[in-house]
Parts: structure tokens; C-alpha cells; sequence
């Protein structure tokens, strides 16, 4: 049986991921700078002081989203990769850039901290952020061991297929849905090349 103080626990652990999953989406949407504590506040439907209980500044409360991001991006990126590599699913990844950018908070959260870092914040977020590519970075090579080795060595492909993740994630932030999508065609028809 839930006690008191048991009900008063789960309530500010849900406002506390409420607020959370409020500040990912507007960070995410507006960036650091343009998003306020207040706007936040009234996506949870509480008063601004109210977060102040659970986040010590809108600083703390973007800091409290870098890990947790960071890991599941990963996990998204892992899970992906599982199946048998083929064409197929390289490009699939590359799309899913622009899918998930317009439909998945943390993705556009995650782009804007790692393109657009709020410069009161680089120190806290430079590490985790270089940790979240070398880890991607690891990941491709060891994914594009699964390939035969075409006009590029292993290594090559890899990085050469992690600098298109990155120009098509500073396009889509950046340029818009049009933009990537034009940049997606041209640099998947150069790398389809090197894959044969």
C-alpha cells in the first residue's frame, strides 16, 4: 500500500520527467537561448518557480538531458546496425535523419548540442558529445567489417559514411527538409559508388 510520503515521491518524480520531456522538446525545437523556463512551465501546465524545485537553473535542467540523450541515441544507432548490413540498411540510417528529425525530440536536441552548444554550457558538454561520436564512430567501423572490401578500405568506408551522417545532420538543423533531401540523393549516389 502506497504510503504519503510513497504518493509524494511518484508525484515529483513525474513532474520532474514531465518537466523533462517538456524542456527536450522546446530545447529541441528553439535551442537553448531561445527557449525560457516560463515557456517550459506552461507546456507542464505548472508556474515557473515550480521547476525551480526540482532544477536549480534552466542550465541544470539542459545538463540533466545530455546523458540521457546521448545513451539513447546510442542504443538507437546499436539496435539499428544489428541486422545484416546491406545497402538497404545504410541508406535507411541516412533517411532516418531527416524522419526522426522532424518527429523525435531527442534527435533534434541531440543536433542542436552538438551544433548549436549553448556556449555558457561547452565545457559541460564538449565531453559527452565527443564520447557520443567516437562511440558512433566505433560503431561504423566495426559495423562495416560485415562489408568486402570495394575501392575503400574498411576504415575509409566508415569514416567516409560518418562524415555523410554528419553533413546530413548539420543540413537538416541547419538547411531544412529540402536541402537534405537533395544532399542525401547526391552523397549516397557517391558512396553507392565506392561500395561496388
Amino acid at each position: 500500500m502506497l504510503t504519503r510520503t510513497n504518493d509524494k515521491r511518484l508525484e515529483n518524480y513525474m513532474t520532474f520527467t514531465t518537466i523533462q520531456e517538456a524542456a527536450l522538446k522546446r530545447f529541441g525545437e528553439q535551442g537553448f537561448h531561445g527557449t525560457s523556463l516560463s515557456q517550459i512551465a506552461a507546456d507542464v501546465g505548472i508556474k515557473p518557480p515550480s521547476i525551480y524545485a526540482h532544477f536549480e537553473s534552466k542550465e541544470e535542467l539542459f545538463l540533466s538531458l545530455v546523458e540521457p540523450t546521448i545513451e539513447k541515441e546510442l542504443a538507437y544507432a546499436r539496435e539499428f546496425f544489428k541486422t545484416p548490413l546491406t545497402n538497404e540498411t545504410l541508406f535507411d540510417f541516412l533517411k532516418d535523419i531527416g524522419r526522426r528529425f522532424e518527429k523525435a525530440p531527442m534527435r533534434r536536441f541531440l543536433l542542436h548540442l552538438a551544433y548549436l552548444p549553448p556556449q555558457p554550457l561547452i565545457v559541460q558538454t564538449d565531453k559527452p558529445v565527443k564520447r557520443y561520436m567516437n562511440s558512433l564512430d566505433r560503431l561504423m567501423l566495426q559495423t562495416f567489417r560485415q562489408l568486402p572490401a570495394g575501392r575503400l578500405t574498411l576504415e575509409e568506408m566508415a569514416s567516409s559514411y560518418i562524415g555523410i551522417v554528419d553533413s546530413l545532420q548539420a543540413e537538416i538543423l541547419y538547411g531544412g527538409k529540402r536541402r537534405f533531401q537533395k544532399r542525401l540523393s547526391a552523397l549516397w549516389a557517391l558512396f553507392r559508388l565506392a561500395l561496388s
